[in-house]
């Protein structure tokens, strides 16, 4: 019997060393899901951090680059509001369609569309060139539209000049061609006037040979009265 309580007594502490075996492989297990789960956690968010920063890096080159152009026309502030009043009464017309012209606005409001119109001065981003200074672009742009006007009208001159030079070569052709025509007639009328003369004289002699009998010379100068023969 003692034997056999031994025997039972191995059996019973060698499955509870197999359990408890068990149990700690299962944990080790757990634990190392567990820590490779938590691996994997960590990868992720370095990877999310790393996007993250990805995308804030263009917001940090925009940033720069309106660093880069903030006072690229000059400085405004609240203290150049009679120095500016040209290219701010222009800006406010244009763009927030309000003339000064067509009434007082209070100073306060007024004032505060200076701040957002001093803003895009110094950042270099008003709509156009000629809100930093429209005096000098009125004039560079009356400059420029005078050089256009001037340059039209040497071409329009020069094309009149073309045309009128054409007319008067075309007119000096004609008066040519008339002349020669005039000259070619005066010279036949010429001719034929000699012909007649000549003629009339021939009759004068032929008839006076008839009045004297002259019958050799009345013959002779009734041949060259009388046409050619062709």
């Amino acid at each position: 019997d003692r034997k056999k309580k031994h025997s039972k007594h191995k059996k019973s502490r060698r499955r509870s060393r197999s359990d408890s075996y068990d149990s700690y492989s299962s944990d080790d297990s757990s634990s190392s899901g567990y820590s490779s789960s938590r691996d994997r956690k960590k990868k992720g968010s370095k990877k999310r951090k790393h996007s993250k920063s990805s995308k804030n890096e263009p917001t940090a080159i925009s940033t720069n680059s309106m660093q880069g152009k903030f006072g690229k026309y000059g400085i405004v502030k609240d203290s150049d509001f009679h120095n500016k009043q040209s290219c701010f009464q222009h800006w406010l017309a244009d763009i927030k369609g309000i003339p000064l012209s067509s009434g007082k606005m209070p100073r306060n409001e007024l004032m505060e569309y200076f701040k957002e119109f001093a803003e895009d001065f110094n950042t270099a981003t008003l709509p156009h060139i000629k809100y930093y200074d429209y005096d000098k672009w009125e004039m560079e742009e009356y400059e420029r539209q005078k050089a256009e006007t001037k340059a039209t009208s040497t071409v329009k001159g020069d094309e009149w000049e073309y045309q009128e030079e054409r007319k008067r070569l075309v007119k000096e052709k004609q008066n040519a061609e008339m002349n020669r025509i005039k000259s070619g007639l005066m010279g036949r009328n010429r001719d034929q006037l000699e012909d007649m003369k000549r003629q009339a004289l021939l009759k004068a002699e032929l008839t006076n040979a008839y009045k004297v009998g002259d019958e050799e010379t009345r013959k002779r100068l009734q041949r060259k009265l009388e046409p050619e023969k062709t």
